[in-house]
Parts: structure tokens; sequence; C-alpha cells
């Protein structure tokens, strides 16, 4: 699926990204799994409820393990999960002292679903947060999913768009979005899809991020076809009234804030000789 804001289209991994007044830039670098020997591991387990009719499998949903590497660029890692019932996991190797964030993807099977809980432990069941832990030697992970099937409903679509304009160098990814509907905060990665079954406000927000200044969160409607265009003429309030929308997309953009520069030290008066 494609997402496009007036005349530009950009394909993407997920479902899609729409720009606000120009295309949204989210790049990543995807790498399979490294198997590091007697390493420290992570274990996603997965469950699937299906109460409303849905027939997805453990293996239908993705997962993005991203780590981040002192001095250099996140690597994403696609972490398939194994298993045809409702239940799976998949394991990888992580690198004590380095940091990694644990992102399902809100396309293919998830997007008919809910994601209910996420709980991650380490190895004395310490819960650790999923949107950015470091891996302590010694320590093995293990993060819990759960999704259950929902109606067919309206939907809210959440993207992500940072402004690096003061030397910032924060990707959409480095930022953690949440969604607030019927009372619940709901974690979401910086592309994703929510079904709104029920009237009720929804608050899209994030948490703070040292050096960035949230600009805005802006919504518009959506018509969807076989791509997913946003109407830049047909604001949408925000909080956004649910169920009023077939579908609506909010982009939350930040922008950097300048760096400190230091002041030219005083040297104090030539000294004469005298």
């Amino acid at each position: 699926m494609r997402m496009v804001q007036g005349n530009s289209v950009v394909p993407l991994r997920f479902w899609g990204v729409v720009s606000v007044g120009a295309a949204l830039a989210i790049a990543s670098v995807f790498a399979t799994p490294i198997a590091r020997a007697d390493g420290e591991q992570l274990t996603i387990h997965k469950e699937v409820i299906n109460d409303d009719g849905g027939t997805a499998v453990a293996s239908d949903f993705k997962f993005v393990v991203s780590e981040l590497v002192p001095e250099s660029e996140i690597v994403d890692f696609d972490v398939p999960i194994t298993g045809d019932s409702n239940t799976g996991n998949g394991t990888i190797e992580v690198v004590p002292g380095r940091s990694y964030t644990v992102v399902e993807a809100s396309t293919g099977a998830a997007s008919d679903y809910e994601l209910e809980s996420v709980k991650c432990y380490d190895t004395d069941h310490i819960e650790v947060d999923p949107a950015l832990f470091t891996a302590v030697e010694g320590q093995s992970y293990d993060c819990y999913f759960v999704n259950n099937d929902r109606p067919d409903d309206d939907r809210i679509y959440v993207l992500k768009k940072v402004i690096n304009d003061d030397g910032g160098t924060a990707k959409p990814g480095d930022f953690q979005l949440s969604i607030n509907y019927l009372g619940k905060d709901h974690l979401v990665a910086h592309e994703a899809m929510m079904k709104l079954p029920q009237p009720g406000l929804v608050t899209v927000s994030e948490k703070p991020a040292a050096g960035y200044r949230m600009v805005g969160v802006n919504c518009y409607e959506l018509a969807e076809s076989e791509v997913i265009l946003a109407d830049e003429s047909r604001p949408v309030a925000h909080p956004v009234p649910a169920k009023e929308y077939e579908a609506v997309v909010c982009v939350v953009t930040n922008d950097d804030e300048p760096r400190p520069t230091k002041a030219p030290s005083n040297p104090g008066p030539p000294d004469t000789g005298n």
C-alpha cells in the first residue's frame, strides 16, 4: 500500500507515509539478525486473540528490533515469529551496553488487531521499557505482545515528522508516540494505525525528546482507495472525535532546538612587558 500527499507518492516498507506539504522521508537500515555465540538474547513472545472473527496466527505479525550502535547508525532487525497457532516467538541476540527498541509493525495482520498489551522483563523479572532499554551483561530479555482482533471500524493513522534544521540527527523512529482512546494509552510506532469502534476523543501525543520541541499535531481527513490520500483542505480538530470520520491521519511534528554555542574566551589585556 502507498500513501500520497498531493502529487507526492512515497512507497514504504510498511503501510506507507503521507506528508503534509512535503513528502516525509523515513529511512531505516534493515538487516538480518546476527547470531552471536553465547550472547544475551531478546525473545519476543506473541499471542493472538481471535474472538471477533479474526483468523491471523502469531507468525502473521512482523516485529522490528532497533539496535543503537555507538557512534553509528541505528540498525533495524526484522525478527520473524515462528508458530502456526495463536502463539509463537522469535529470538535475537543482543549486545551488552547497547540500547534496543522493540516495535510491532502496524501493517498486514496487525492492521485488523488491537495491541492490547506489551510487557518486557529481564532474567530477574524486572520490567524494562520496550521503547528503549539497554542490554546488561548476563541478562536476557522477554517481551510479550498480545493482540486482539477487532470489528471493521473507522481508523486513525499516526505519522512522525522530524525537522533537523539546527544540527539535530534524530529520526522518526527515535520518538515514542502514543494514542489515548477511551481512557487508555496505546504506545505506537512512528507509523501506526488504530481502529475506532466507539465514539470518544482520540489524543495523539509523545514522550518528550531532549533537544527537540513539538511543533504540533496536525490531523486531516482521508479518502481511502488503492492509495491513502490526505485532504489538506479538510483539516480535523485534535483531539479527534472518533466515529465522525471514516479515516483520519495525524502528523506529529518535532523541530530540533538550536545547539548552544560557546562564547569566546577573554584572553585579558596584552602583556606589555612592564
